[in-house]
């Protein structure tokens, strides 16, 4: 080969080398592959919140050309995966589908990281905003919805209380939906309440006195603890776990899932796979402000202020839900500020009903949907619907469930304001 038309034929393999690294992450095979909701593929994306923790987001494939986009956020105690179901739902609608997923929550490598500090002011006040700032750039200007479940809702509505990041996301949000979403804790069971009051100055003096780690999940800290060489701590971490185990069961069977549904065996596996995963400052603060009744910042100042939330609105209300208790949360929804709003109050169900019932076969998830799909303006009031929700728990918890063919919600009951 002629050696000026070897050189030419190297350059311009060079430069076009050069172009496709340029155009590679635009092109998106630089994207990670994310973990599949419900048989859906994702490709998985970091996100820096605004104190430098490392978040995991996830972007489901499909309806790329959709003019709908919804933003989904799990709850306390949950990851990203427990909202398959509910993402498979807003999916089948024709949706393109974001999730957001929370500090220290995840498995394996699609855990998301933590931050200098991972309590559950720094989770609500940072993480929820940058999961949404992320599915703003994946929207490209399209209007968002928004889907929170307990923990994820209070993320919304945090962020929603805040002027400085309402208008910013404002003009970006098509409605929100807050499923579940503990506001405040004063209609708590009193029994429950003082437990928190003696536990947490217990537990934060033990912390205090051994430098726990603030990346350390509950599961991390207790096998500190027993495997510390002072054998009153060992005693103390047996002692907490054993206890924690017994709250677990306690706060299963009367808040999150029906009795008969879990049997020791699926506590303890629950408790182990989720619960322990949990970042220790964040439970440390959850259970505070159970005791207390209320949410606060570091500052000791509400979290939250229903009456500056403007933008149209859904709460979802468990009918026997004793954490986000259906008297506190129509209190909340009376004092929004947002001149559309609806509650959806679904009989016979508890806190995480709604993202565990079967997917798409129920009906309580897309009913949600409804409001978010009714132009904004154009909504009419109803004053009461009834839909039949799903006849079994999503398929993935049948081997933690003693009855996983018994159906565990009633009919719905829809009150629009």
């Amino acid at each position: 080969m002629n050696v000026s038309l070897y050189l030419s034929v190297r350059n311009i393999l060079s430069t076009l080398f050069a172009c496709l690294l340029l155009v590679y992450p635009a092109m998106g095979w630089a994207q990670q592959k994310g973990p599949d909701f419900h048989g859906i593929a994702s490709v998985v994306h970091d996100v820096v919140a605004e104190d430098g923790a490392h978040l995991k987001v996830f972007e489901l494939a499909g309806n790329e050309g959709s003019s709908k986009v919804v933003f989904l956020m799990h709850g306390l105690l949950e990851s990203a995966n427990i909202l398959d179901g509910v993402a498979a739902d807003w999916h089948a609608r024709g949706y393109k589908v974001v999730i957001g997923q929370y500090r220290l929550a995840g498995f394996g490598r699609f855990r998301s990281g933590g931050g200098p500090r991972n309590g559950l002011y720094e989770s609500l006040r940072y993480d929820w905003i940058a999961g949404f700032r992320k599915t703003m750039e994946i929207a490209g200007g399209r209007l968002i919805s928004a889907f929170g479940h307990s923990m994820g809702g209070l993320g919304a509505a945090v962020a929603l209380s805040n002027p400085k990041l309402a208008a910013e996301i404002v003009p970006h949000l098509e409605g929100v939906t807050m499923a579940n979403t503990p506001f405040d804790f004063e209609d708590g069971a009193p029994a429950l309440r003082l437990m928190a009051r003696t536990f947490v100055p217990v537990l934060k003096a033990v912390i205090a006195r051994d430098s726990v780690d603030p990346l350390s999940t509950l599961v991390e800290f207790l096998a500190n603890l027993k495997a510390s060489r002072n054998p009153v701590v060992r005693a103390s971490g047996r002692m907490v776990e054993k206890k924690l185990l017994q709250l677990t069961a306690i706060i299963m069977s009367r808040t999150l899932i029906d009795t008969e549904h879990l049997s020791l065996e699926a506590q303890e596996r629950i408790y182990k796979e989720e619960i322990s995963q949990v970042p220790v400052q964040v439970l440390l603060d959850f259970i505070e402000a159970y005791g207390n009744g209320q949410l606060l910042d570091r500052d000791g100042k509400p979290l939250l202020t229903p009456e500056d939330i403007t933008v149209p609105t859904q709460v979802v209300v468990a009918e026997k839900d004793t954490l986000a208790t259906p008297r506190s949360m129509r209190g909340f929804f009376n004092r929004l500020g947002s001149r559309l709003k609806r509650l959806i109050t679904v009989e016979n169900s508890k806190h995480v009903s709604i993202v565990v019932v079967d997917h798409p076969a129920g009906n309580v998830v897309p009913e949600v949907i409804n409001f978010h799909d009714v132009p904004n303006g154009t909504a009419k009031p109803t004053a009461e619907i009834v839909v039949t929700p799903g006849k079994k728990y999503d398929t993935r918890y049948t081997v933690r469930l003693a009855s996983p063919g018994k159906g565990c919600l009633g009919p719905v009951r829809v009150f629009i304001n």
